[in-house]
């Protein structure tokens, strides 16, 4: 009777809060990587526009200094190049 069905809808409503939960979890999860992805694309591709300044930069004789000063990059990074 009565009890059967307050339990029944219990049982009903946790299962949907968990489905519904794993369903966010997962979006969230994926909205989360892919802007992580973009960050991290964004910082790729930004050190490797540096890199290739510094290059340029020290084919050219220019200080380390002033390359370490205008790309960002450190030292050793430059002495690698």
């Amino acid at each position: 009777g009565i009890e059967q069905g307050v339990k029944q809808g219990i049982e009903q409503g946790v299962k949907q809060g968990i489905e519904q939960g794993i369903k966010q979890g997962i979006k969230q999860g994926v909205e989360q990587g892919i802007k992580q992805g973009v960050e991290q694309g964004i910082d790729k591709g930004r050190k490797e526009a540096h890199i290739k300044l510094a290059t340029q930069m020290k084919a050219d004789n220019v200080p380390t200094a002033t390359i370490i000063k205008y790309t960002g990059l450190t030292e050793e990074e430059i002495q690698a190049l």
